[in-house]
């Protein structure tokens, strides 16, 4: 599984570095590659499980979003600018992140991997739920409450992460950074 043991939201202006370090989790955190889904103001917590579109025939028919597909693969998921979400949204996002249990608009249910084994393992039918994968995670990249005039960081929201808070680097930092990105990699002899 996942190094990560719980779901994380990375706090910082823009510019401090939270996109990188999304990077070198899934690098180096993540045994999946990481899908990142780019949050928005209107987004609804419908858009952000499942898409409503039309077959051939014109019969609606429900596709998976990026998270849910995260969810049930057991990958690492990036929401990055969820500090745009409005607080409906949150609900529904602090039920998948903190119960691993949400009702989807098609009908079905996503449970805890746990609950779905017990279900099933009852044999009770389980045809109308789908079976959250225990590595799966999420790392949320988001501004500090305010930056944008968003107030977003509730004792809801609170409850959904552990969180980091990132300052922007210093400019000896960058100077250091951009001095080492100028120098000629060594070659070492066999």
């Amino acid at each position: 599984g996942h190094a990560m043991k719980r779901d994380l939201c990375l706090i910082g202006p823009p510019g401090c570095g939270k996109s990188v370090l999304a990077r070198l989790f899934e690098k180096h955190v993540s045994n999946s590659r990481a899908t990142v889904v780019n949050c928005y103001q209107d987004m609804s917590s419908r858009d952000l499980l499942m898409r409503r579109s039309t077959d051939d025939l014109g019969n609606t028919v429900w596709e998976m979003s990026p998270l849910l597909q995260g969810a049930l693969d057991g990958s690492l998921v990036v929401l990055d600018g969820v500090h745009r979400l409005e607080k409906d949204t949150f609900t529904m996002l602090s039920s998948l992140l903190c119960q691993r249990e949400v009702d989807l608009a098609d009908g079905r249910r996503l449970l805890r991997h746990d609950r779905y084994d017990m279900v099933t393992k009852n044999g009770f039918n389980a045809t109308n739920a789908l079976r959250i994968d225990p590595d799966f995670r999420v790392l949320a990249l988001a501004c500090p409450p305010g930056v944008h005039g968003e107030k977003w960081l509730t004792s809801e929201s609170m409850t959904m992460f552990h969180f980091v808070t990132l300052q922007p680097p210093s400019y000896k930092s960058l100077i250091n950074i951009l001095s080492n990105l100028r120098k000629p990699k060594m070659e070492t002899e066999s």
